[in-house]
This record gives structure tokens, C-alpha cells and sequence, in this order.
């Protein structure tokens, strides 16, 4: 006759006698010497496991029938949903028995092709002592009961299966942007109760309890007094007791802060020869850049100049600049500053190399029309006694518009066009009457000024209309442009180097918006606006004028 047992061996010694012998000594109701197993067929039942369950016939000799036993249960199982659940029940009894299923909360019977009448349908079969469920859902969680029967009785087990759906995970906000010092809170929503949440920063732990380090519940992240080291991404895990696992990540960002210096260099003295190295660092959102100068002029491009520069790994900017073999003509004040789109910030310090006074060369300098110029003497040398500016022969200040520092600065305020173009020269001086001159150009560039607009427009759909931009002041070369709503416009008539007309052929509503005309040159930028209404046939284009300037 037919039976089931399970088998649970090694697969490389599934047709070993001794391992079939072994397994019948257990079971009491049959005499060793008289069994023999043969493999009918098998069939894998958990691909996590080594358990085959295995139809054998047995050949033995015996009187009367056995009652079946259960020899082995699944007590509970847990699936999740749309995934494969398999309840085994196993029994020993002779003769074979048959199985049958049943869910208690509905009371019909599970046949082969599935429930009948118990409404699961084809999902759910039965293949003897195993019952599979396919595209598991919550409405076929429940007690199953497992019933074995032959002529000599019956026995029955119960199991449970347990249906949860997969962790669905979102934090919010995905993308928060704070500024330094301020607040941060993240949520983590979780599709169902009764999981364990962890955060984790850049894959982290996050210290401070369940809530982070500012405290909350576990699906809330708060961070007080925000740090350059607290953005970057952050994960919200969740773990349930079935095993899943879900996450979700959304990314902390700084807002934009001004640089800030954290480390600078000092003043030094010293003769020539050794090497120099000059350092600053900045900190700020974004990452600043940083720029030297010496004297308020580039640094001289030589081999003995290297400047280097890189970022932290906590967005920190750190620049050198180093000198080797340090001449006299390397004296100066050197400057670094720290750039980005929130702001800047600087600092400057002398590097006093011994020698006679050294004055380096002056580049151009363009000076604007009633704006303040200031030029400084690039000297060298150390120690310097005085420093003088002159104007061709005349040695400044001459009026109460200029002045010089005791650094040697020269200030000039409201520059004049005919008063303030030139040559000036710089003399440096030591107490040895040894002394070092240099000359620069200086020119004075007036800004454009534009006319006003004119009165306001009046036309209607389908007319004509034009705005003419005029310089009435300010040095060429002249560039002229035309924007609508910040944009610019093509379509634009350019009278000559200080006229532009913009026309309109045929008024529509599409050319409500802002006309800007722009005037620039070397030393500003300026502005004028006409916001333009048109209206329908019977109403009227009106322009509403407005300007502005922006110093180059």
C-alpha cells in the first residue's frame, strides 16, 4: 500500500537503504524486518530546506488496520501578500489515508481544483498532505483544519496562516532645505502599524533615541540648531516581526550662507630666502571659492608661486599660497577672499620680506565718473618710511576729494572726468633716503544715462506702437539690448550707437508684459522699464515707466 513520510536527509544520499531503514525504526507500529521502501515519487517541499516528501509503497506483513497519526505540522505560517503560502499536514496510518482541507471561518471543504464552496477558488489545492496557496491575500488568513481518514479512523490538525502586505515606506518632506541653525523635522509614514523604525544618516545610526537627536516619536526626526555636518541623506527603516524590511531616504540640504573664515594667516617679517606658505579656510553654503591677491593685483605667475586649493569632507574650502625663496620684491599685503553666491568674505595681512624700497608694476586703472577710485602703491621692501603720491608734479592730496593712507592708498572721491585722468606716480622710501618709483594710467569712464521714457502709451488691438531708448550721457563703446519679462527681444531697430527703437507692428494681447531697455558700458550698467497693458479694440495700451542703475 501507499505512504507518506517525510524524509529529511542529505540529497547526495537519497537512495541509501540505511537512511530508509532508519527512518521506518521510528515509528513503532511496524516490525523492521518485514518493511520495504521503494521511491515512488518526490517532490520538494520548502527550497529553503532539505525536506523531500516522498511517496513510498511498503510491503509488509501484518494483521488488522492502523488508525492515522499526525507525524508532522506547520503550526503557523506567515506570507505576504501576492506571494506563495503552503500549509503540510503528514500522517501514518494503515491503510493510506486520504486528506482533506478545510478553512474554519468558512466551513467548506478544500478539494484539488480548489475551495469548494468555500470561495477561494482555483488559487488554493491541495496536493495531498500539503496545501498550497497561490497570490496569497488578507481574505485567506485563518485556521486551517487537516484531516487524515482511513477505514481505522481519523486524526486532525489545525494551523494558522497569517497574510500581512509588504511594507510601504515614505518620508516627508523628500527634499528640506534649512539654514544654518534653524530647525529640521522628517516623518516617516508607514503603510501599516506594529514596526520597528530606525533612522540612519548617510547609513549611519542615528545616536539620540528613536526620535534622533532632538527627540520625538520613532517615525518622527527632528534636529534643533542645524549644523553643516547634519545635511545629507537621511533613512527612515522599518522592521516587522514577519521579517520585511521597507526604507525610504529624503536629503537634507543647507540654504545659502555667506562664507565665513575660519582660519587666517598673520603678519610676518623676515629676510630673504626661505620659504613662505600663506593659508585660509572658509566654511559657508555653497562651498566658497577662494581668490588671492597682492596689493589688490594678481599674484605675480611665477614658478616660486604655487597656489594650491580643496575641499573637506565636510565642505570646508582650504587654499595656500606658497612662496619659495622669498625675494624683497615678494613684499606686500596679501589677501584672501571667500566667495560664493550669499556673500564674501576677506582678510589681509603683510608679508615683510628685508630690502630696499620695490615698487611693482601698476596695471591700467579704470575709475568711474563720480564714483570713489582707490589705488594702491604695490610696494616692497622693509622697513619703508613714507610713501607719496603725485599727479603729474603735483603731489596729492591737492583738494579735500583725496587723501592718502598711512598704507599708501591713494582715495580719490567723486571722480572727475577732466579733473582726476592721468598719470600718478608712486615713490617709497626708506630711512636711508633709498627710494623706488612707479607710474600708472589712470581713466575715468562716465556711465551711460538714458532719457526718460515718455508719457504713458495709449493704442488698441491691431496698432502699431514704439519705444525709443536714448544715452544721452556716457562713454563708448555702448551696448544696447532690449528684454520682455527679462528675456531678449530680436526684433529691435538700432538707430545709431545711442538710439534703439523697439517697434510693434500689430498690438495683441500677447505683448502684454515689461520692456526693459539696458545701457552699458565699462563702467555701469542702467535701466529703463515700461510695464505695457493692452486692452481690446475699444481699450488702450498703457506704459508704465520705471528705472533703474547697476554699477559694472
Amino acid at each position: 500500500m501507499g505512504q507518506v513520510v517525510m524524509v529529511s536527509i542529505n540529497k547526495q544520499f537519497f537512495f541509501s537503504q540505511t537512511i530508509y531503514k532508519t527512518i521506518a525504526y521510528l515509528y513503532e507500529y511496524y516490525s523492521p524486518a518485514s518493511i520495504q521502501l521503494t521511491v515512488e515519487h518526490c517532490l520538494q517541499v520548502f527550497n529553503f530546506q532539505l525536506n523531500i516528501l516522498c511517496h513510498l509503497r511498503q510491503k509488509f506483513e501484518q494483521t488488522g488496520a492502523v488508525a492515522p497519526i499526525i507525524l508532522q505540522q506547520t503550526s503557523s505560517v506567515h506570507a505576504a501578500q501576492e506571494e506563495s503560502a503552503r500549509l503540510l499536514c503528514l500522517a501514518l496510518g494503515c491503510p493510506e489515508p486520504a486528506y482533506s482541507w478545510q478553512l474554519l471561518a468558512l466551513g467548506g471543504g478544500i478539494h484539488g481544483g480548489g475551495l469548494g464552496g468555500g470561495g477561494l477558488g482555483p488559487r488554493v489545492k491541495v496536493l495531498g498532505p500539503l496545501l498550497e496557496v497561490e497570490s496569497a491575500s488578507p481574505e485567506d488568513a485563518g485556521t486551517y483544519r487537516c484531516t487524515a481518514r482511513n477505514a481505522a479512523g481519523e486524526a486532525s490538525a489545525e494551523m494558522r496562516l497569517s497574510v500581512y502586505t509588504p511594507l510601504e515606506v515614505e518620508v516627508e518632506p523628500k527634499l528640506l532645505v534649512v539654514q544654518v541653525g534653524g530647525s529640521a523635522e522628517f516623518r516617516c509614514q508607514v503603510s501599516s502599524p506594529g514596526g520597528l523604525v530606525t533612522w540612519y544618516k548617510d547609513g549611519t545610526p542615528v545616536l539620540g533615541g528613536p526620535g534622533g537627536p532632538g527627540g520625538g516619536s520613532a517615525g518622527l526626526l527632528s534636529l534643533g540648531a542645524v549644523s553643516r555636518e547634519d545635511r545629507g541623506m537621511y533613512q527612515c527603516v522599518v522592521r516587522r516581526a514577519e521579517g520585511d524590511t521597507a526604507q525610504a531616504a529624503a536629503e537634507l540640504r543647507l540654504g545659502d550662507a555667506a562664507p565665513v573664515l575660519q582660519y587666517s594667516f598673520i603678519e610676518q617679517t623676515l629676510q630673504p630666502g626661505p620659504s613662505v606658505s600663506l593659508k585660509c579656510s572658509a566654511g559657508g553654503q555653497p562651498t566658497p571659492t577662494i581668490a588671492w591677491s597682492l596689493d589688490g593685483f594678481p599674484l605675480p605667475t611665477n614658478h616660486r608661486f604655487l597656489i594650491g586649493q580643496y575641499v573637506t569632507v565636510h565642505g570646508d574650502v582650504i587654499s595656500h599660497v606658497n612662496i619659495s625663496h622669498v625675494t624683497v620684491e615678494d613684499g606686500g599685503e596679501y589677501r584672501c577672499v571667500a566667495e560664493n553666491r550669499a556673500g564674501r568674505a576677506h582678510h589681509a595681512a603683510r608679508l615683510n620680506v628685508y630690502g630696499h624700497p620695490y615698487i611693482r608694476q601698476i596695471p591700467k586703472v579704470t575709475a568711474v565718473a563720480g564714483e570713489t577710485m582707490e589705488i594702491k602703491c604695490p610696494v616692497a621692501g622693509y622697513p619703508i618710511e613714507e610713501i607719496k603720491w603725485e599727479r603729474g608734479s603735483t603731489e596729492l592730496p591737492e583738494d579735500l576729494r583725496q587723501k592718502v593712507t598711512p598704507s599708501g592708498v591713494l582715495v580719490v572721491e567723486r571722480v572727475q572726468k577732466a579733473a582726476d585722468g592721468g598719470l600718478y606716480t608712486c615713490t617709497a622710501r626708506n630711512k636711508q633716503s633709498l627710494s623706488a618709483r612707479r607710474s600708472a594710467e589712470v581713466e575715468v569712464i562716465a556711465p551711460p544715462k538714458l532719457s526718460p521714457f515718455g508719457p504713458p502709451l495709449s493704442a488698441h488691438e491691431g496698432e502699431r506702437a514704439s519705444i525709443t531708448c536714448s544715452v544721452v550721457s556716457g562713454d563708448k563703446p555702448l551696448h544696447l539690448q532690449w528684454l520682455k519679462d527679462g528675456l531678449p527681444l530680436e526684433t529691435v531697430h538700432r538707430v545709431d550707437e545711442y538710439n534703439s527703437i523697439l517697434l510693434i507692428e500689430s498690438l495683441s494681447r500677447e505683448h502684454n508684459g515689461s520692456y526693459t531697455c539696458s545701457a552699458s558700458n565699462g563702467a555701469a550698467e542702467v535701466t529703463q522699464t515700461q510695464e505695457l497693458l493692452v486692452n481690446g479694440t475699444g481699450g488702450t495700451a498703457t506704459a508704465f515707466a520705471a528705472a533703474s542703475t547697476r554699477r559694472l
